[in-house]
């Protein structure tokens, strides 16, 4: 499964990876992109296992699990640019991320979702 994901920038924007969905919501979601404090910078907070280590904007889900595995990253990201590439393990299964476009003027994250279910699901 793929999908495109367009996230404006707000207190509280929820991403759901298992869905591509993105809502309004201070309640559990796999990521937050939201400002930093009172700083009004930019930042994803992912609340689930993710890596930065990942080049390739084609890798397999067999690569993202590697890369989760063996270099899991849990600071929020906030050195965002076009092909910024993240792997995330959700619940249900796993996926690659890539930044789209650079931040425009309103800071809306342009993200590209390659999903791939469990297949136990």
């Amino acid at each position: 499964m793929s999908w495109n994901m367009t996230v404006p920038f707000s207190n509280y924007t929820s991403l759901y990876f298992d869905t591509g969905k993105i809502a309004q919501s201070n309640g559990s979601s796999d990521a937050y992109y939201q400002p930093v404090g009172g700083s009004g910078v930019p930042e994803l907070k992912i609340n689930i296992p993710y890596s930065l280590d990942i080049t390739d904007p084609n890798a397999t889900e067999q690569q993202c699990l590697a890369a989760i595995t063996h270099d899991p990253t849990f600071s929020p990201i906030t050195a965002f640019h076009k092909g910024l590439l993240i792997c995330i393990q959700t619940g249900n299964g796993v996926a690659l991320i890539e930044q789209t476009k650079n931040l425009d003027q309103s800071n809306t994250l342009y993200l590209h979702e390659v999903y791939w279910l469990n297949s136990s699901q």
